[in-house]
C-alpha cells in the first residue's frame, strides 16, 4: 500500500491540529471497525469455535467480558465520533464554512449515520475514513494516487459514473424525444431561441458556404456549363418562330441567325457568370440577403411545413446522442 505523506505542507500550516486530528480519526475508525468486523463474526458459531479450539481462555473472556456487551463498548467510539462532529460543526458555524449552521449535518450525513450503534449502520463508518483521506489527500498532505487500491477505486468510481451519468442523459433524451413526439412547442423555442438570436452568424456562414461550393462549383465545370448554355439557346432558337422567318431572308437570313444565337450565349453567359461572382463574392453579401429574404419571408400557407423536417432531423440527432452515449466507453 503505496502512500506519500508530504510533511513539508504541515510547515507554519493552521490546519496542521486538523491533520493530527483526522489522523487520529482514521486509526480509531478503522480499528473500531475491525473489532466491529471481529465481534460480527464471533456471533457466528464455526468462527467461535475455531477461537475455542485455539485459545479456549481468550474464548471464554471475550464472549462473556466483551461480547456480551458489546455495544457498551462501541458506545465509547459513538461518543468520541459524536464529540469529534460536533468540534466540526462548531467550528464550520464560526467559520460561516456553510450558507446556513444546519447544513452541516446533511452534507456530513455519513458521519452522522455511521454514529448509530444499531447493525449496518456501523459500517457507514468507512465513509468516514474516506472523505478524511479525501480531505488530506485534497491538502496534498498525503498522496494516494499510485497506490493500488485507489486505481482499483478510480477505476469502478468510473465505470459507476459513466454508467448511472449514461442512463440519466439517456432517460432526459428520452423525455424530449417524447415531447416532441406529443406535439410540445418546442420548435417555437428553436426558432425563437436558437435560431433567431443567431440568425446574423447564421446567414454568414451559409452565405460564405454557398459561396465558395458556387465559386468552385463553376470553375470546376465552366466548359460543361458553356456547352450546355450553346446547347440551350441554340435548341430554344430553333423553336422560335420568329427567328424560323430569319431563314425566309435570302442570303443574309442563315447569317443573321447564327449571329443572334452566338449573342444570344455569350449574353446568357455573361449574365450567368456575373450572377454566380455576386453569390460567390468574398463579402457574400448577396447569398447573406437571400438567405435573410428566406428566413424572414411570411409564409402564412406555409407555416408549419418546415416544422416537421426540423423535427424529423432533431429526433435523429437525438438518437444519434444516444447511440453515442450508449457506448461503453470503460471497456475500450
Amino acid at each position: 500500500m503505496k502512500i506519500t505523506f508530504n510533511l513539508k505542507k504541515l510547515r507554519n500550516n493552521p490546519e496542521t491540529p486538523w491533520f493530527l486530528l483526522d489522523l487520529a480519526m482514521v486509526f480509531l475508525v478503522s480499528f473500531n471497525l475491525l473489532w466491529i468486523l471481529f465481534d460480527w463474526m464471533f456471533s457466528s458459531p464455526l468462527v467461535a469455535g475455531g477461537i475455542h479450539y485455539l485459545s479456549p481462555s481468550f474464548h471464554d473472556f471475550y464472549a462473556d467480558k466483551i461480547h456480551a456487551d458489546f455495544i457498551l463498548y462501541d458506545l465509547m467510539f459513538v461518543s468520541i465520533y459524536l464529540a469529534e462532529l460536533s468540534l466540526r460543526w462548531i467550528v464550520a458555524i464560526y467559520k460561516n464554512t456553510y450558507e446556513r449552521w444546519f447544513f452541516f449535518p446533511f452534507i456530513h450525513w455519513y458521519d452522522v449515520l455511521g454514529c448509530i450503534p444499531i447493525g449496518s449502520f456501523r459500517f457507514l463508518r468507512i465513509l468516514r475514513v474516506i472523505s478524511i483521506i479525501y480531505r488530506l489527500q485534497k491538502l496534498e498532505i498525503i498522496d494516494i494516487r499510485e497506490n493500488y487500491f485507489y486505481k482499483v477505486f478510480q477505476k469502478y468510481l468510473g465505470i459507476f459514473t459513466e454508467e448511472v451519468s449514461d442512463r440519466v442523459v439517456i432517460n432526459v433524451l428520452n423525455g424530449v424525444t417524447k415531447e416532441i413526439n406529443d406535439g410540445s412547442p418546442v420548435g417555437h423555442k428553436i426558432q425563437e431561441r436558437i435560431i433567431e438570436p443567431n440568425q446574423k452568424e447564421l446567414v454568414g456562414w451559409v452565405g460564405s458556404r454557398l459561396g465558395s461550393a458556387i465559386d468552385h462549383a463553376y470553375m470546376s465545370n465552366s466548359t460543361e456549363v458553356r456547352s450546355y448554355l450553346k446547347t440551350m439557346v441554340h435548341e430554344s432558337l430553333k423553336r422560335n418562330n420568329s427567328v424560323k422567318r430569319l431563314n425566309l431572308l435570302p442570303i443574309i437570313g442563315e447569317q443573321i441567325q447564327v449571329t443572334m444565337e452566338d449573342m444570344s450565349v455569350e449574353l446568357v453567359e455573361d449574365v450567368l457568370v456575373t450572377l454566380l461572382e455576386d453569390l460567390a463574392d468574398s463579402d457574400q453579401q448577396l447569398a447573406a440577403n437571400i438567405i435573410n429574404s428566406l428566413l424572414q419571408a411570411p409564409a402564412p400557407e406555409e407555416a408549419h411545413s418546415l416544422w416537421p423536417i426540423l423535427q424529423e432531423v432533431t429526433l435523429e440527432s437525438i438518437e444519434l446522442i444516444k447511440e453515442q452515449v450508449s457506448e461503453k466507453q470503460w471497456k475500450n
